[in-house]
C-alpha cells in the first residue's frame, strides 16, 4: 500500500446460492471496493471477517453487504464492534445505514471501554 493510500475492502460470504453471492460482489464493486476479501461459508464468516479486519488500518475502510450475515448474535457483534474500536477503520454495511451512526459513539463517547469491559 503506498503512503496515503487508505484500502477500502469489500468481504462477501460465498454461498450455494450463486447468484446471490455475485449479487453481494456487484454491490461491493459498485460502491468501490479495492478488493474483496471472502469467507468460505456462513460458519467461517466471523472469524474470516475478523481476520479482514485485522489487516486494515486507521482510515481504512471494510465493506459489507449485510452485517447480520457476518454476526450470528450479540455477542458476536460486540467482537466486531471491539476490533472495530481497537483498528478504527472505517466499518460500512450497505444494509444497515445505522452503522454508521455507532462509529461516534464508538470512538468518541466511551463505547470502546465498555465494550471491553463486556467482552472480557
Amino acid at each position: 500500500m503506498t503512503e496515503g493510500k487508505k484500502m477500502v475492502r469489500g468481504f462477501v460470504i460465498m454461498t450455494e446460492d450463486t447468484d446471490r453471492t455475485g449479487a453481494e460482489i456487484a454491490r461491493l464493486r459498485r460502491y468501490g471496493v479495492d478488493g474483496i476479501e471472502m469467507a468460505e461459508s456462513r460458519d467461517k464468516a466471523k472469524k474470516r471477517f475478523l481476520e479482514a479486519a485485522e489487516s486494515l488500518d486507521e482510515g481504512d475502510k471494510l465493506v459489507v453487504c449485510s452485517l447480520s450475515m457476518v454476526c450470528r448474535g450479540v455477542e458476536e457483534l460486540l467482537e466486531v464492534f471491539l476490533v472495530w474500536s481497537h483498528r478504527r477503520f472505517a466499518l460500512v454495511s450497505l444494509d444497515e445505514v445505522w452503522l454508521e451512526e455507532c462509529r461516534e459513539v464508538l470512538f468518541e463517547g466511551g463505547g470502546e471501554l465498555l465494550l471491553d469491559r463486556i467482552h472480557r
